[in-house]
């Protein structure tokens, strides 16, 4: 028992009372002794580490550090991400804005009237994303 129950208990002993006395429970700060206990989070100061513990840990810091450097290593969403989108899963209009398109190499070395069928495929698609983007 707490102090405070028990000075109430030889109080009500005193007085001979029949009376049932309750003794209220006390929550958080309303514990008399709650001001002398100083929690770690009500300390504004860094806590000092020795220099064993800074070596622990610096090495937990290491460890995590490779453990993260694996993980995204092994992580094919990731690398199938930054490879095909850039890191972005939406695409925005101005990002499209900002692309430059370039033109294929044989459209650069050769006249129409020289490409083959499949040039000419190719060129056709390139003319329509160029006016797509110029739109």
């Amino acid at each position: 028992k707490q102090w405070y129950q028990r000075r109430v208990a030889i109080t009500a002993g005193d007085l001979k009372s029949d009376d049932t006395v309750t003794v209220p429970q006390f929550k958080g700060i309303e514990v008399p002794e709650s001001f002398l206990v100083v929690e770690d989070n009500e300390i504004a100061f860094e806590k000092y580490l020795t220099p064993e513990e800074e070596a622990a840990r610096a090495e937990k810091e290491r460890l995590e550090g490779e453990r993260r450097k694996q993980e995204e290593a092994d992580n094919a969403r990731e690398r199938a991400l930054d490879s095909m989108m850039h890191g972005k899963l939406e695409i925005r209009p101005e990002d499209e804005l900002q692309k430059d398109l370039e033109k294929p190499e044989f459209m650069l070395q050769k006249n129409e009237d020289q490409y083959s069928e499949e040039e000419l495929k190719v060129a056709k698609d390139f003319e329509k994303r160029e006016k797509h983007l110029l739109e």
